[in-house]
């Protein structure tokens, strides 16, 4: 009787929090993440989800377009359309239920679902993803305690003309997790892919080849190392 009640009591939470806390949803999306995230974003809508993130609650944005930055040199890329650094269906912002009730907006996971990511390296090592992540004038930083980044069903495209590299990767699955803020960053990375084109020159390899990758990725302060690199096919 008690798992039933507590069933019971969820299932009506999933039905009404939505709508009790539309105004909630409707100024997170529109402002805070405004404040904080300096780029040029287009959201078609949004809406909350509790089902399947138990004990989490999630913010759903769809259809979300995020614009290249102006900061490489779009010249050197002919024949490739470069406005749109990244484009997904949905994108999930995942906190406590607790912390969301008292309208304590600190994002927990970001779930990206179902996306294109571009990326563009000009000759001068400048790229189109030049995003900056600020606090707000509260000083309040909603990304403080971000802690897991997931895309799943992405297609990354990525052209580097210093390097002369092209490469076109499908992840069915890619995890970031650890710390991703301050000076002593730390992520841990899971991939599972399959590159479809890899082009160093006028050379193509490992086509249509699966692989996954684990990798460890420390910052402290201005130094970077690698502490694991794995890659099996």
């Amino acid at each position: 009787i008690a798992i039933s009640i507590f069933l019971f009591v969820l299932i009506v939470a999933a039905i009404a929090i939505p709508y009790l806390y539309k105004d909630e949803i409707t100024m997170f999306a529109t402002e805070k993440l405004g404040k904080q995230i300096k780029a040029d974003i287009s959201i078609s809508k949004f809406d909350l989800s509790f089902l399947g993130s138990i004990p989490n609650i999630s913010i759903q944005l769809h259809n979300v377009c995020a614009k290249s930055t102006k900061t490489f040199k779009e010249t050197e890329f002919k024949g490739y359309s470069t406005d749109t650094a990244m484009y997904a269906e949905r994108v999930l912002l995942s906190f406590n239920v607790l912390d969301f009730l008292f309208k304590n907006y600190v994002v927990h996971e970001v779930t990206v679902r179902d996306a294109q990511v571009n990326v563009f390296l000009d000759s001068q090592g400048q790229h189109n993803w030049n995003f900056s992540i600020e606090s707000d004038s509260s000083n309040t930083d909603i990304f403080v305690e971000l802690s897991l980044i997931r895309f799943r069903n992405t297609t990354v495209n990525y052209h580097d003309t210093k390097a002369h590299i092209s490469a076109i990767e499908s992840f069915n699955k890619i995890n970031f997790s650890g710390k991703f803020r301050g000076d002593d960053f730390n992520v841990d990375v899971y991939a599972d892919f399959i590159n479809n084109t890899f082009y160093f020159g006028k050379k193509n390899y490992f086509s249509d080849s699966p692989f996954r990758c684990n990798a460890s990725i420390f910052r402290d302060k201005s130094s970077y190392s690698i502490r694991k690199m794995k890659i099996e096919s």
